[in-house]
């Protein structure tokens, strides 16, 4: 989302009636704080109309807005404490479009999101840096005396495969790196096994 249409958004806010409460950063906030003054209820809203280059960047803004907030609470001597009883998770529901009694239930919902998106994103992150160590780690390089262009990879996959047609060779770099993930994540299980049992398996 651009200045202006962020800027916009913010404005609808005032005009449908929503009194700003909290909003960090302060020029083009990610995370904001609104009360209703015709409801009295609490509004949250997260910026997400962003391209981000990694997951690792999603979850720095998610941790950086939560830290955020919970300063803000903080400092205002807000209840940090206050956690959603399992009939308002599950029942009532948590969202950014769900206005809240209290700062402290909309301060609970955001936290139970982000770090819920946070621990997932986590997997997804280490996913992305193990394929970038693996695209880092692999050359292709062509080979005049047959004619062929070769793909080889050190680590953490050892392989070489060769192709006359360096797109077919790129698509067979790509089909072999799951299975290679596969077969290291089997010879990984198979090893603990028999770690723990003390014998060989068969």
């Amino acid at each position: 989302m651009n200045d202006k249409s962020l800027k916009k958004e913010l404005e609808d806010y005032m005009e449908n009636g929503d009194e700003l409460v909290f909003e960090f950063p302060s020029e083009f906030p990610d995370i904001w704080l609104y009360q209703n003054r015709k409801t009295r209820k609490y509004t949250f809203g997260l910026e997400n109309n962003l391209v981000f280059a990694n997951t690792h960047e999603s979850i720095r803004l998610v941790k950086n807005a939560l830290g955020a907030v919970t300063r803000w609470m903080i400092e205002n001597s807000y209840d940090v404490t206050y956690r959603l009883n399992y009939f308002e998770t599950f029942s009532n529901g948590i969202s950014i479009e769900r206005q809240y009694d209290t700062i402290e239930e909309a301060y609970a919902a955001f936290r139970v999101l982000a770090l819920g998106f946070i621990v997932n994103a986590r997997d997804t992150a280490a996913e992305e840096d193990k394929n970038k160590k693996t695209i880092d780690n692999i050359v292709f390089r062509y080979k005049p005396s047959c004619e062929e262009w070769v793909a080889t990879c050190d680590k953490p996959f050892v392989f070489e495969m060769a192709d006359k047609d360096i797109v077919k060779l790129a698509e067979k770099v790509w089909k072999i790196i799951p299975e290679m993930e596969e077969i290291e994540r089997a010879t990984t299980e198979r090893t603990i096994c028999e770690d723990l049992n003390g014998s060989d398996i068969s």
